[in-house]
């Protein structure tokens, strides 16, 4: 859940102080909003002790405020 979650969006940025680079990417049928919703409808119902916790850390950002939204 983690793996396609995190592959419906991402953001990456590099550079130094003259130059940034950025890049997107996308992959999936499902927005980022719905497939953390779907993970974190799994996490509860599975209902397994510091589950919640330990995949919110995996994620990117922008997923991981979906999650705990």
């Amino acid at each position: 859940g983690i793996l396609t979650t995190n592959n419906t969006d991402r953001y990456r940025a590099s550079g130094n102080y003259r130059v940034t680079q950025w890049s997107t990417s996308a992959a999936g049928y499902l927005p980022p909003q719905s497939m953390a919703w779907l993970l974190a409808l799994q996490i509860a119902v599975r209902d397994r002790r510091g589950e919640r916790a330990r995949v919110t850390q995996h994620l990117e950002p922008n997923q991981r405020a979906f999650f705990k939204a």
